[in-house]
């Protein structure tokens, strides 16, 4: 039974050295970072407008328009 766990997890090793591109030249799973920066750039976005919204100049309480 040991023999066959060992066995069984080299098997496994040489597979997901097999499956990993290294040295290919390309990325691969990077779309959680792409998601977490639009993600960034929408809260900076909101938060920008927010204090511009905040900051607005208030028309005079007698101004007559």
């Amino acid at each position: 039974m040991i023999a066959l766990t060992s066995l069984t997890s080299v098997s496994s090793l040489m597979v997901l050295a097999q499956a990993s591109s290294v040295g290919s030249g390309r990325l691969v799973g990077g779309w959680g970072y792409v998601g977490a920066c639009y993600g960034i750039t929408v809260a900076a976005f909101v938060l920008y407008s927010v204090s511009l919204w905040a900051r607005r100049p208030r028309a005079a309480s007698d101004s007559k328009e």
